[in-house]
């Protein structure tokens, strides 16, 4: 088997911590790392949950705020997918009898 060299980089912090961890598991830092990219390779996917954050600090408008609750009440089935445009969500949601 030939082996190839990967680099990236990462805060000194996190790298501090990743040591750590792998120091805890009794393996070295670059095993670690052949683990989880052994493991994508092999599964084709990320062997844990990825999600986005939202930034905490993004406000959106009103519109923006109605619109996405209007998209989550059509994907989770509580309300048809009739085309209405939705103003207001409090009145929308009270003349659906909720």
């Amino acid at each position: 088997m030939t082996t190839v060299s990967m680099n990236f980089k990462a805060d000194k912090d996190t790298k501090l911590k990743f040591d750590k961890v792998a120091n805890q598991l009794g393996i070295s830092s670059s095993a670690l790392l052949n683990l989880f990219v052994t493991r994508v390779a092999r599964d084709e996917a990320i062997p844990f949950k990825v999600e986005v954050t939202p930034d905490k600090s993004m406000t959106l408008d009103d519109e923006s705020l109605t619109e996405m609750v209007k998209v989550m009440a059509i994907e989770k089935g509580l309300i048809p997918d009739d085309g209405t445009e939705i103003t207001d969500v409090d009145k929308y949601f009270k003349g659906l009898g909720y």
